[in-house]
């Protein structure tokens, strides 16, 4: 442990060869990092770069799994450029947590590395972020907006399942599939464009988005998991780009089908006759 600025930060040594550690939790007398007795970060944490310990001076490369877990009195976040990637379960439970800055450098994003945490309002995902674990922000329940950035290829399981706050959503173009339960929950969304190359919808990937009333389904979308857009009973209008009807699961992919299907008019009797899309009752062409 050393302190800087006021702050007590507890760290790992990783190679010492190359002078580099990790943040980590408390590990003082065998403290596990939900144990009650564990000591917590707190208030407006600025993570440096550079330690000196005993004399040497070491890189901050990394931030270890669950090292800021349940800090229920931390506020905010700055991470330095050094570290390229968020362990799992990092914020968990950081309920307090209202801001963070996340270095242009940042690779990944570890599973549920913000999860629960209630009182996140925005997180500014960064240009070179490749990759968004399994529920990584799972029960962000204020985080009202959402960009995907372009370099980002992976996203992961209900990554963003329970966001309800979440009304405003832009998906990248580079991605090419959205995975089981991404949003899952997220009533607040009224409108959702499937980019171009995605080509499979997850199971109950936006189940329960019972806002939505207009979507757009991608040219290159072939294939619907079951009940994927379970419980969106205001979907009003729905656009589909692909010629060739997406296949859909037996099980349902849509709770509704009083809204108005708008394919290519090459593709109407297609629709007409496929499983799933043949419960629309108004099919036009666009």
């Amino acid at each position: 442990m050393c302190r800087i600025n006021g702050i007590s930060y507890f760290f790992r040594i990783l190679d010492s060869s190359n002078n580099t550690l990790e943040i980590t939790w408390d590990r003082i007398n065998g403290a596990t990092c939900v144990s009650s007795s564990c000591a917590r970060y707190s208030g407006n944490l600025v993570v440096p770069s550079k330690i000196i310990y005993n004399g040497v001076t070491y890189t901050v490369t990394k931030v270890d799994d669950y090292a800021f877990y349940g800090s229920t009195s931390l506020v905010s976040i700055t991470l330095p450029s050094t570290i390229k990637e968020l362990g799992s379960e990092l914020f968990t439970n950081c309920v307090n947590l209202t801001g963070v800055v996340l270095n242009n450098g940042l690779t990944k994003i570890g599973s549920r590395a913000f999860a629960n945490c209630t009182a996140l309002t925005s997180v500014p995902l960064t240009s070179y972020l490749e990759i968004i674990g399994d529920e990584a922000f799972e029960n962000c329940q204020n985080l009202t907006s959402l960009t995907i950035p372009e370099s980002v290829d992976s996203i992961g399981y209900g990554a963003f399942s329970g966001c309800k706050g979440l009304t405003s959503l832009t998906l990248n173009n580079n991605i090419t599939a959205i995975s089981d339960n991404l949003f899952y929950g997220c009533s607040g969304l009224t409108e959702i464009e499937i980019p171009s190359k995605v080509t499979t919808i997850g199971a109950h990937a936006f189940d329960g988005c019972s806002s939505i009333s207009t979507l757009k389904l991608g040219s290159s979308l072939n294939s619907i998991g079951m009940a994927a857009f379970g419980n969106c009973n205001n979907i009003s209008i729905v656009y589909s780009y692909n010629l060739i009807p997406p296949t859909c699961s037996v099980n349902g992919v849509f709770s509704i089908y009083t809204g108005t299907l708008r394919v290519y008019n090459s593709s109407i009797n297609a629709y007409k006759s496929a499983t799933e899309w043949s419960n629309f009752g108004t099919v036009k062409g666009l």
